[in-house]
């Protein structure tokens, strides 16, 4: 490595090697570049240790001797190994369930959350960082969980769902427009209002508007899902007259979906239709569950 330093008056170049500048200049460097780090990390956590924990799951594993392990990459809070956990997603809306499925529902205590609509519990047993063991997750790790709880299968739970820790401080009911993090005020929910925009038919969108009833399929972080869509009147309630064109944007847009999710004001989906990419969106508002 060479260090040039440019002279004004000679048109010259200096040459400087790192054996001139010596040995422990450039371990105090290292020194100090790792204190800064740790800091930083240290900071970091005593800022997040009153917010929510918040993972989206992208994969599930069953693993010998362990038991239900998830991997996902970690939005908001922190967590340590040993704490209760619970996780959210997969409900079924009572409405879209007929009375033959809720019998088969109930006959099978292995199925989804539709039966029971209630999060499902568990304990941290151990955290893993790129195969790696660590005490303590923070938002940004690509983390696996492993989920020590008897209610917890791998045929309840699934990509989409939600791993969350909830704090005691944790201010719920909040709008979220005066903070940074939009994450912080989550909701568990079937249903929103967002601003919709449907690409033109030259960008691979459709070539007919849609209306009050069209069902698409949204895809946000980990979670694929089908909802209808109600277009708005001004006053808030559903006009099956209205329509919205491809290549055209509305802020009137209520989505109700066909399993809960968990979303929150700002974030962004995709609609999709027969495997086809027709607009995209950005959620509002969402009523809690």
């Amino acid at each position: 490595m060479h260090i040039f330093i440019k002279k004004k008056k000679k048109k010259r170049h200096r040459k400087f090697h790192l054996y001139m500048i010596g040995k422990e200049p450039i371990l105090r460097l290292i020194n100090e570049l790792d204190k800064f780090e740790l800091l930083n990390k240290e900071k970091e956590k005593t800022n997040e240790e009153n917010k929510d924990f918040v993972m989206p799951i992208q994969i599930v594993y069953n693993l010998t001797g362990v038991g239900i392990a998830v991997i996902g990459k970690v939005l908001q809070g922190s967590v340590e190994t040993q704490e209760n956990v619970e996780l959210y997603g997969a409900w079924k809306k009572p409405s879209t369930t007929t009375a033959k499925d809720q019998a088969k529902l109930k006959s099978k205590s292995s199925g989804l959350q539709s039966a029971q609509q209630k999060p499902l519990n568990g304990s941290v047993g151990s955290l893993k960082l790129f195969g790696k063991s660590i005490k303590c997750g923070l938002p940004r790790d690509y983390l696996g969980v492993a989920l020590h709880s008897n209610n917890i299968t791998t045929k309840n739970v699934r990509r989409g769902m939600t791993v969350i820790l909830k704090r005691k401080t944790q201010k719920k009911g909040s709008d979220g427009d005066s903070d940074d993090n939009p994450v912080e005020h989550w909701k568990h929910t079937w249903s929103w209002t967002c601003q919709l925009t449907l690409l033109d038919e030259q960008l691979g969108g459709r070539r007919t508007p849609i209306q009050s009833g069209f069902m698409p399929t949204f895809y946000f972080l980990t979670t694929e899902v089908t909802g209808t869509v109600d277009l708005l009147d001004v006053s808030g309630s559903k006009d099956p007259n209205l329509m919205l064109s491809p290549g055209d944007t509305s802020t009137r847009v209520q989505v109700t979906l066909l399993e809960s999710c968990v979303v929150w004001k700002g974030l962004t989906f995709v609609v999709r239709e027969r495997g086809q990419t027709i607009g995209y969106g950005t959620i509002l508002d969402a009523v809690e569950i």
